[in-house]
Formats: C-alpha cells, structure tokens, sequence
C-alpha cells in the first residue's frame, strides 16, 4: 500500500473539516472544507492534474465540520456545517453545477463540533444530528431541505465526534457518539432517537463500517479501538491497537481486497519528534488484515507542518481506487495523496535520514518501482553512497515497475 502526493491547495484560516463528494454533476470528486471565521471553501475539481476552482460560500461563527447530502431530493448534493460558536446548523442548498444558495441556520444545542445527515426516524427523509458540548442534537428535516427544531440527548461528559448507520438492522439509521473514554449509541426510530447501551472506547472520532466481513456495521475511533457487532446493534469487548494520539479518522477500502482500512491523522512529524520541529505531519494507514483486525501503520506524509490533520477518502483522479484527502488544520491547506496502490509511488528520499542504495532499493521495489539511472554528486551533508535525490520526484505517480533514478552522494570531498 503506497500514495503519492502531497497536491496541497490554499484552503483558509485553521480548516477543520472536509468532506469528498460530486458536486457539480461533472463525475468527478470535489472537496468542501469547512474553515475560520466564518466559511465552507468547493474545491471543484477539473480534472486532468489542473489546479482546483475554488468557491467560498458563508456559513455561521467558527464553523467545526462539514457534510454532505441530498437534503430536498433533487439529487444533488447539498452541505451542512455545524458552527460551534454560534450553536446552529448551516444548511446550503445545491442550485446545480456546485453553486450553493445562500445559508438557512437552524439551531442546535450548545457548540456543536460535528454534523451527519441520514434518516433518523425512519420517515424516509434526511435529518440532521449533531455532537455538541454536552449533548447530542437531532434536527428533524421535512424533505425539502427544511429543519424542524431541535431534540436534545444529553451525554455523561463532552462528546467529540459523530457518525452515523444502520446499527440493528432495522432499516433506520443510528447515531454513536465519542465520549472518550465511552462510546454511545443512540438508536434511531419512529419515535426519534433512543439511548442505547454504553461501551468502553477512547479518542476523538469514531466511524463505523464492517470490519470483520459479517455484513454488520462495527465501530472504530481514532484511539484504534475496534468494536464489533454481534448482530444486534450490540458490541463486543474493544480491541485496541496502540500507534499514540491521533487526531481524526477514515475508513475506506484502500487496496482492493473488500476489507475496509483505517486511516488516522497524527499530530506527530515523521520523524517522531513533536509536532513544531517543522518537518511535516502524517496520516497513518492500517491495512485490514481481515476478523477485524488491523495491521501494522504505515505513515505518509502531507508535507505540511503543524498539528492535527484530519483525512477523508474519495477518488479524485478517476482511477477506482479511492485517494487520501486532509484538511491541515495549521497551514491552512488541503492536501490530495493519490492512491499508488498496483503501481509505483516514489517514496520520500530526501527526508533528512540516510538512505543507503541497498536500502533505498528495497523500499523502492516494495513501492512497485524499479531502480533507474544512478548518478553521483558532492553533499555537505549526507555521507559518500546516501540517496540525495530522486527523479521524477517524491510524491510522483507511475505504473507498476516505473524507473526512479537515484542520485548518491559522491561525500563533501
């Protein structure tokens, strides 16, 4: 499993949130991010490797999480973002071609930080539930992209993260909340929502997803604690995998073999340093190695410094295999990471560590590359032998057994 990239795009003030989807009805992939003070950037994306069109719409104060949603069945995605300083809902309706009306709010509890849409009283309309300070907030829609008033559920602490599915089976969709170190499940229903039962989970996101290959929907949050369903919409003993704190979480099936994987943003540099040393920050990836459980993590860098990168999952270059997408919540960036899985991604050489050929030749053959050229050049800094560089560059994408040529260090002398 290899990416390469970063593409990174310009995005606003400490994005916070982003989320992939066909905006435009143009059948490719765009990204709505929602950022600081007051705003959701469309990045459109025109396909081809050109620079995306972006489009800022407004949206309420301090704006924490973004989804997307057909919310007055036009068939045409529309976006909600909950605004955690002014305690509502942005609801922007889709006129077509990703042109967005100007923003209905509707009130919520106390600072929402997160937003789903699904039908959550089974009437076969979009409703909205968001996680807020103390509380979950469900926001019952009419089908023509309306909002009812909100219904509060108080929580035992201060949730951080929601999501949303068919838990039971029932054909309605449920709502979990995080609230570390607990995992609430709410159930949906004729009458609106319901508590269910508590379990045992730590970290600051939550998805859900099958993990195990039983065709129920299990739990997963950002501190790699995996919940499986026995069937009912009820889940066992969490399993726990240690990689330290992560900061939010994706879950998609990266390499083609049916299994979802985990992907979590660490606020850690590569070199596993704190995250001011200025180097970067990663998303890690854990392959599913099938019953639920998780290999070990492979980080990838998105070549921007700071804390805290939030990714998402979508195709944004066509090819069927799903890309990696993070909102960079310090250098106010989006980054893309194309999926180099089945070909040859040039990994990062030129990282500060000392990579000797045999060494850089087995990360290359194991990226699905072939060893090129080989130069020599003087360096400062790295010792006779070591990879200085690569072409074409760290982050290019090629086909299977693609030629990287390597330059080495010919030593200061």
């Amino acid at each position: 499993m290899s990416f390469g990239g970063p593409h990174t795009y310009r995005a606003g003030r400490g994005p916070t949130s982003v989320a992939v989807a066909d905006l435009d009805g143009d059948l490719r992939s765009d990204l709505a991010v929602a950022h600081a003070p007051s705003t959701v950037s469309v990045f459109l994306n025109r396909g081809r490797g050109r620079r995306p069109a972006k489009l800022d719409y407004r949206t309420g104060p301090d704006p924490a999480s973004v989804a997307i949603g057909d919310l007055n069945g036009d068939r045409r995605p529309d976006l909600v973002v909950a605004n955690s300083s002014a305690s509502t809902v942005s609801v922007l309706l889709n006129g077509g071609r990703a042109r967005f009306a100007p923003r209905h709010d509707y009130a919520t509890a106390a600072a929402p930080i997160g937003v789903v849409v699904a039908d959550l009283n089974g009437d076969g309309k979009p409703d909205l539930a968001t996680v807020n300070g103390a509380s979950i907030s469900l926001l019952a829609g009419t089908g023509d992209g309306r909002f009812g008033p909100h219904a509060d559920f108080t929580t035992p602490a201060q949730p951080s993260a929601i999501a949303s599915g068919d838990l039971n089976g029932d054909g309605t969709a449920d709502v979990v909340a995080l609230d570390s170190p607990q995992v609430l499940v709410f159930l949906g229903g004729r009458g609106g929502l319901r508590r269910g039962r508590t379990y045992s989970g730590y970290g600051s996101s939550v998805a859900i997803a099958d993990l195990d290959g039983d065709r129920r929907p299990d739990l997963v949050t950002d501190g790699l604690q995996v919940l499986l369903n026995r069937g009912d919409g009820t889940f066992g003993r969490a399993r726990g995998y240690d990689i330290g704190y992560a900061q939010g979480l994706a879950v998609g099936d990266l390499n083609r073999d049916g299994q979802p994987d985990v992907v979590v943003g660490e606020p850690v540099a590569p070199n596993q340093q704190d995250c001011d040393t200025g180097d970067g920050i990663s998303v890690y990836v854990l392959a599913n190695r099938g019953h639920g459980k998780l290999g070990s993590s492979l980080p990838f860098s998105t070549g921007d410094d700071g804390c805290a990168p939030t990714p998402a999952l979508g195709d944004m270059n066509g090819d069927g295999r799903p890309d990696l997408v993070t909102a960079n919540t310090s250098s106010g960036t989006v980054s893309v990471l194309l999926n180099g899985f089945g070909r040859c991604a040039v990994p990062d050489f030129e990282d500060g560590a000392v990579w000797s050929l045999p060494r850089a030749t087995g990360i290359l053959r194991r990226a699905g590359c072939d060893v090129g050229s080989i130069g020599h050049a003087r360096s400062e800094w790295m010792p006779r032998g070591a990879v200085v560089s690569t072409r074409p560059h760290w982050g290019a994408v090629l086909p299977r057994g693609g030629e990287v040529d390597l330059t080495l260090s010919k030593g200061s002398g």
